[in-house]
């Protein structure tokens, strides 16, 4: 059985009969913000708030965020 892992900083962990899977890593919050860009919205004119309550902000230069 697979067991993923969402974490509150937006990263994924993925493991399948105890061991990590990176190729099948992939950070939500990016997944996401690949979302609202098929959809034409700009992830820098968003409010994105982690589970944590804590504040995401997507910037396009980087290609990244940051988390307040």
């Amino acid at each position: 059985m697979m067991d993923i892992h969402f974490f509150s900083n937006g990263n994924t962990m993925v493991f399948e009969g105890g061991e990590q899977v990176p190729e099948l890593q992939m950070s939500w919050l990016a997944m996401y913000i690949k979302f609202l860009k098929s959809k034409d919205i700009n992830p820098e004119s968003v409010s994105l708030t982690m589970p944590d309550g804590r504040k995401a902000t997507y910037i396009e230069k980087y290609e990244n965020w940051t988390i307040e």
